[in-house]
This record gives structure tokens, C-alpha cells and sequence, in this order.
């Protein structure tokens, strides 16, 4: 997805606005410095998120993303189908229904604890795994990373407490 930078946007607020690192925008679009220019086009690396368009409507939008108009109201919590030109419109939920009385993990489950970190500033995936005798890849799979990017405040997990 494109975004054109207007007037007062900074990289922080993009980010915030699509759910998205700093570290994320700066690296998917090689951007040298966090300077923005007025116009400038930058690509969101996002398959969850839709920003309105002039002449969008719901039904428009379902039909672009394959996602039913019933499933935007409720994902969005929308009470309205009036959209705004640069509304951001998630398509996918992170709530997953499990009817009342079903069990997802069967008899005799125990929830897998683990050692955790959160990172801080001047951690990286090769710092942490040292710190605690793992190697990057068990980090990335564990914590489903795609890319070696993290952000301050970051939880991961490390490996199983035994």
C-alpha cells in the first residue's frame, strides 16, 4: 500500500497510524535519514489495514479485499457506513471466537511458560540470544519475527521455563 506524506506528518505518527515500526518504514522503503518531504510516497508494508479512498464505500472495499462487508462493521467497530477519505480500516481481527463450552487445547494441557525479555535500548536479537545461550532463529520462530527489527518496550519470548 502507498501512503503521500502531507504537511506535518512525521514517521513516528505514520507508524502509529498503520500499526508499524519507525524501524519497519525506514527499512521497507531504504529511507536514508527520518526526514519526510511533502509528496513523497512511501510503500506501508500491511495486508491488514485499508485507508479509505475517495469514493470507497464498504461494499467497494469488500470487494477489493475480500472481506464481507459484515466482517469490516464488526472488525471496525463501525456504527455508521459513512467513511472518511484517509480512514484506516482494519481487515483482520486478532479475537478468535471459541464457542461457549468447546475446549482448543483437550485434556490434560499445560500452558508452556517461558523465560521472557524485554528489550531495551541497544538490544538486538544477537545480544539477547547470547545473554541467554540461544541462537537468533529459535528467537525469530518463537516469536514468529520476519525480520531482525525490534522495538523498545518489546516482549519476547526466550525459550521454556522448565
Amino acid at each position: 500500500m502507498k501512503y503521500v506524506v502531507k504537511r506535518g506528518d512525521t514517521l513516528y505518527g505514520i507508524s502509529k497510524m498503520y500499526g508499524i515500526s519507525v524501524s519497519e518504514l525506514i527499512e521497507y522503503n531504504n529511507l536514508k535519514s527520518t526526514n519526510l518531504s511533502i509528496g513523497q510516497e512511501l510503500i506501508i508494508p500491511s495486508n491488514n489495514q485499508y485507508v479509505v479512498e475517495k469514493g470507497d464505500t464498504l461494499y467497494s472495499i469488500s470487494r477489493k479485499t475480500g472481506v464481507s462487508v459484515s466482517d469490516l462493521i464488526i472488525i471496525n467497530g463501525l456504527s455508521s457506513t459513512v467513511l472518511q477519505i484517509g480512514q484506516v480500516l482494519n481487515l483482520t481481527s486478532t479475537v478468535i471466537d471459541i464457542p461457549i463450552g468447546s475446549s482448543c487445547m483437550g485434556r490434560g494441557y499445560v500452558e508452556t511458560n517461558y523465560i521472557t525479555h524485554t528489550v531495551k535500548k541497544g538490544d538486538n536479537l544477537y545480544s539477547i540470544g547470547r545473554m541467554y545461550g540461544v541462537s537468533v532463529d529459535s528467537i525469530k520462530k518463537l516469536n514468529n519475527l520476519s525480520s531482525n527489527l525490534l522495538n523498545i518496550g518489546q516482549v519476547l519470548k526466550i525459550k521454556e521455563d522448565n
